[in-house]
């Protein structure tokens, strides 16, 4: 390299060092820069370092979930590993009764927690697990045929329900967690949902927002009412008491 090249490309090399350290320097005097720096840096880093990930087995199934929430104008879903985990202990204990289709009975889980379940079977043994997350989506999202949502009403024939498509797009859900279990010819699939959807008198999505609470009323007296004041006439307790005056 020329030496006049060289000079050239030092004196550059030096100007972008220079503003660089600039740059860094004006965002330490100036805090109110400083702070947006770090904002921005949380913002970038906080989810994805707190974020739980759906294990490789599921992949795909909060996808699915979040492509049938997005075009309603609904938050995503992030998954739950305290979900995941109920979900299969519930997977696990089905299929210890053949892969029962049955929810959970636990008052408290159902109080807090929705449920969707799938079962598949076969007349021939089989290994692994022959439905896949897609497929599980795909099996309750087909209940959204059914729903009609200018109406907020569920129109499905005798033998079919809309229920586990609407928790799937239930607004105030945030989080989904899942599990899996075989038994002798088939298998069962659980994805537990909070905070839980399918409320009574609730609509899956577009709700107002729910109104205060207005406190009973409580009827009585104050106790400035229930006491006289240091000018009242003292309260008699019987009609034939004659307050004695004060001394003048």
């Amino acid at each position: 390299m020329k030496e006049s090249s060289w000079r050239q490309a030092s004196i550059m090399d030096a100007r972008r060092r220079a503003a660089d350290t600039g740059a860094t320097t004006h965002a330490i005097r100036n805090p109110p820069m400083l702070r947006l720096s770090l904002l921005l840096a949380a913002l970038t880093l906080g989810p994805t370092a707190h974020a739980e990930s759906e294990p490789a087995e599921f992949a795909g199934l909060l996808a699915g979930h979040n492509a049938l929430r997005a075009p309603l104008g609904l938050a995503p879903l992030g998954w739950s590993n305290a979900n995941a985990t109920s979900a299969q202990a519930w997977a696990n204990q089905l299929a210890t009764q053949g892969c029962a289709l049955r929810y959970s009975s636990d008052p408290a889980r159902r109080e807090t927690t929705g449920e969707n379940l799938l079962k598949a079977w076969s007349t021939t043994a089989y290994d692994g697990y022959k439905r896949t997350p897609a497929a599980v989506v795909e099996r309750w999202s087909s209940e959204g045929l059914y729903y009609n949502h200018a109406q907020h009403r569920c129109q499905a024939p005798q033998g079919r329900q809309c229920g586990q498509y609407l928790q799937m797009i239930w607004e105030t859900t945030t989080e989904v967690g899942c599990g899996r279990a075989r038994c002798a010819d088939g298998e069962i699939w659980v994805c537990h949902y909070t905070p839980r959807g399918n409320q009574e008198g609730l609509k899956p999505y577009g709700n107002p927002p729910p109104q205060p609470v207005t406190p009973p009323e409580v009827l009585g007296c104050s106790i400035d009412d229930a006491m006289p004041g240091p000018q009242a006439t003292p309260v008699l307790s019987s009609p034939h008491l004659i307050p004695v005056p004060p001394p003048q």
